[in-house]
């Protein structure tokens, strides 16, 4: 199968993805999955696999162990799910808590313009959440599709 180039971090190692396309030839119904769904999905579990790796340690045993499966597993159920799984990495609003505010990031997202210390917000956004967070105030409502 074809790889396509793509902006995702290079730290994402290609050998899971190799090794899951071996085992599924193992499996007609899983390797006609893949195949039918190419590159995209090659793309979808790379972005998955890089979300999920920068997790920290004890949340990714916590979903390992809930699900049952290894980090190139849980990339592969994401990237095969139906529906969007993360935002393309240009839609990313880093919350540091200083700079870029949870609630700035929110409006940010919702009205796709940039507020506060935080970047504009197109379509679907990742608010990547680098610092602690104390709530001392209400958030605003959430209106446009946000993953957290």
């Amino acid at each position: 199968m074809k790889q396509p180039q793509s902006s995702v971090s290079d730290k994402v190692p290609d050998p899971s993805w190799a090794d899951m396309v071996a085992q599924g030839r193992d499996k007609p119904w899983f390797w006609r999955l893949l195949m039918s769904r190419g590159a995209a999905l090659y793309l979808r579990y790379r972005l998955a696999y890089q979300r999920l790796s920068r997790l920290r340690p004890g949340q990714l045993r916590r979903l390992q162990r809930r699900l049952g499966l290894t980090l190139a597993g849980a990339a592969l159920l994401l990237a095969l799910s139906s529906g969007p799984i993360f935002a393309s990495p240009n839609n990313t609003i880093t919350v540091d808590g200083v700079n870029c505010t949870l609630a700035d990031a929110i409006t940010a997202a919702n009205s796709d313009a940039a507020t506060g210390g935080c970047d504009a917000g197109s379509g679907a956004d990742i608010l990547d959440i680098t610092a602690d967070i104390a709530l001392t105030s209400v958030l605003p409502r959430i209106e446009s599709d946000v993953t957290i």
